[in-house]
């Protein structure tokens, strides 16, 4: 909590594009769309980063609080949903998202190179 309201925060990604949001609301489930505040954050936990990489998440979305300065996993989410003002606001990030994902040059020149499973 904070100043009397609770505080999640929300981490989207794809390959190496991310979002990181925290949302403070008045109600103790706090969502993008119930939050009287909304804030973009930079620096995501390494504890939250490991839950990533040891879960082996390509793209998706993670909740989570901090509990005495702690990190704490609450949802990890491969199919996540959007809120609609928050894609609008990050439109821009899309294409070089999916380009870095795919593994496509970034000027468009060739197609991308996937790895095949054996």
């Amino acid at each position: 909590m904070r100043n009397g309201n609770y505080v999640v925060r929300m981490w989207t990604f794809l390959g190496k594009s991310e979002l990181h949001f925290e949302f403070v609301g008045d109600m103790p489930i706090v969502k993008a769309s119930n939050a009287i505040e909304q804030n973009l954050l930079q620096e995501v936990p390494d504890e939250i980063r490991a839950f990533r990489r040891d879960l082996r998440f390509d793209y998706g979305k993670f909740d989570y609080v901090l509990a005495n300065g702690v990190p704490i996993l609450i949802d990890a989410n491969r199919t996540p949903t959007a809120v609609m003002q928050i894609v609008k606001s990050n439109v821009h990030l899309l294409p070089s998202a999916l380009e870095d994902f795919l593994g496509r040059p970034k000027n468009g020149d060739g197609p991308a190179q996937l790895e095949r499973s054996a």
